[in-house]
């Protein structure tokens, strides 16, 4: 990976292994997330390669945070 995009600084879309390492989480679990349609994503091109929003993971989080009873805290 270039080294101008790592921590994802300026990269908009994300695989799903990037966005697991983004969020903490497994990779197999990002995939679930996506299949239950609980985690949005484009697909592009012919082969229909899934990416994932860096928008979309933020209000997943906040999303998540808002389910939680506590508020995550």
């Amino acid at each position: 990976m270039n080294s101008d995009l790592d921590h994802f600084g300026i990269r908009l879309l994300l695989r799903p292994a990037e966005a697991a390492i983004a969020l903490g989480i497994s990779r197999s679990r990002v995939y679930e997330l996506l299949a239950a349609g609980e985690l949005p994503y484009v697909e592009l091109g012919a082969s229909r390669t899934k990416r994932i929003p860096i928008e979309a993971l933020q209000s997943w989080i906040i999303e998540q945070l808002a389910a939680t009873p506590t508020g995550g805290v």
